[in-house]
């Protein structure tokens, strides 16, 4: 005869508080699953007790453990969900409510080399980014470091640079970038600004001063790395160079901005907590 033992889940793992009652549920009837199999074959009566083998396909594939009562009078039947959906379920339990951490590209640099010199009026794709100006007036000029580089137009009143990934609904994180500031009057400080969004909202933003310099190729570069902004998802940077607004009298200027790109966001690991859910209740449907 046969006898069978359910692994006591509900009290060695406290499902019921930790998952609820519907987790609970599944399990119970998983686990009632297999057992009409075991009934059938006491009620016949066998001599000899049927082996694992025995058991219908779905049955074997809902347990991974069933050793027979013959070899041993005090052994019972032992069963155990299937290792595909207990790894499903345990992934989604370990990381409940957290999210995956966004997956990384290589990082990239944006240099301005493929963009046409002076007026800057259209978008440029590079390195998987897209650049394009967003408001006032942009200039690229060949004094970069080295090669080109973007300026606020020094007779239009600067303007906004916008970089997005060229990927729809891409995200990625600002790293750091080169500055210089070019005034008549040396030492006179400039600023520039680097605004974060991500979906339209400002997530952070950084600024940078430094003094100017009144003489070309510009001397004071600068390598700023990302301080408010360290860290933070984006799908959007908004660049800020200001430009006087007539006689070139004053601009600033950027170079060699380093974005690191994200992956597509992840699953939540509640999404993998309802696959596994999902799961046990086909096992509980799709019976022999």
């Amino acid at each position: 005869m046969f006898s069978v033992e359910r692994r006591s889940v509900a009290g060695r793992f406290n499902v019921r508080q930790r998952l609820g009652k519907a987790l609970y549920r599944n399990l119970r009837g998983v686990a009632a699953f297999a057992k009409p199999f075991l009934t059938k074959h006491e009620a016949l009566g066998e001599a000899s007790t049927p082996s694992c083998a025995k058991l219908p396909k779905t049955a074997q594939a809902a347990f991974v453990t069933c050793r027979d009562r013959n070899s041993d009078p005090k052994e019972k039947v032992v069963f155990s969900m299937t290792k595909s959906v207990s790894a499903i379920l345990v992934a989604g339990i370990a990381a409940l409510g957290l999210r995956a951490a966004p997956a990384h590209a290589a990082p990239v640099t944006i240099t301005f080399e493929t963009a046409p010199l002076e007026f800057f009026t259209a978008p440029v794709v590079e390195s998987g980014f897209t650049y394009a100006p967003v408001s006032g007036s942009l200039y690229v000029s060949p004094n970069g470091r080295p090669g080109q580089d973007m300026e606020g137009d020094g007779s239009g009143g600067g303007g906004v640079l916008g970089l997005t990934s060229s990927v729809a609904g891409g995200t990625f994180q600002f790293v750091g970038l080169d500055f210089s500031a070019y005034n008549i009057v040396a030492g006179t400080p400039g600023t520039i600004t680097v605004a974060g969004l991500l979906r339209g909202v400002t997530v952070g933003s950084d600024s940078y001063t430094l003094a100017a310099v009144d003489a070309f190729p510009y001397t004071n570069w600068t390598s700023e790395q990302a301080v408010n902004l360290a860290g933070r998802v984006v799908d959007t940077l908004l660049i800020s160079l200001p430009g006087s607004a007539t006689d070139d009298a004053f601009y600033d200027n950027v170079d060699n901005i380093q974005l690191d790109a994200t992956s597509v966001p992840e699953p939540t690991s509640l999404a993998l907590l309802g696959a596994g859910l999902f799961g046990l209740t086909i096992l509980r449907r799709h019976r022999a």
